[in-house]
């Protein structure tokens, strides 16, 4: 029996997944936000117009972050102090920060956790997701940490995630409490021991 063209690699499969979830997202968002009319034929909201725009500028960047190599962000040789990721972190904190100063944090719905960047709003609690995500990865596999001795090495791993947990549990508890879940996964797949 003769392999297939059509294997699919893990990186497609991915892709497959992001995309049929993408697609169930928009039609579930369009399908909750349809107005009860007598018209029963089939038709888009404005409101299911705007999630498919939101989808296309997703894709659009999904393509481009795929073709970024991103064993550069490590930046290994050129030290901590200077890495890109330290400095997402670093940003990402600032910016949960300059949430909760009055006239600079936007209040939606009863909560101040967004921040008004032109005509867009950002909310910082979701930067610190991805960048405490991108720094224990980075910490984790590039710093020369023993994770088996406390103080020299699992504390000062857990210092910068806590603040930025701290910062972000103010206004979105849900929000920190994901990011110190996906900072335990981390450290249990990196073996840290606490014991020690």
């Amino acid at each position: 029996m003769t392999d297939s063209i059509y294997r699919l690699r893990h990186r497609d499969v991915l892709c497959i997944c992001v995309l049929a979830l993408l697609s169930l997202g928009v039609l579930m968002v369009h399908s909750a936000t349809m107005r009860v009319t007598g018209n029963s034929s089939w038709h888009w909201s404005a409101d299911g117009s705007k999630q498919l725009m939101f989808a296309g500028v997703a894709m659009v960047v999904f393509l481009l972050v795929g073709r970024l190599d991103y064993t550069q962000l490590a930046g290994a040789e050129s030290g901590w102090k200077r890495s890109p990721i330290v400095w997402a972190l670093a940003v990402a904190g600032g910016c949960c920060l300059l949430v909760l100063v009055p006239h600079v944090g936007m209040q939606v719905n009863g909560a101040r956790r967004w921040l008004k960047l032109g005509p867009i709003q950002v909310q910082p609690s979701e930067l610190a997701k991805w960048a405490s995500v991108l720094f224990l990865a980075y910490w984790l596999s590039y710093r020369p940490i023993d994770l088996t001795k406390f103080v020299r090495g699992f504390l000062p791993t857990l210092i910068p995630i806590g603040v930025l947990c701290l910062l972000v549990v103010i206004q979105d508890f849900g929000t920190a409490a994901l990011i110190a879940a996906c900072t335990l996964t981390m450290l249990i797949a990196g073996r840290a021991k606490t014991w020690h």
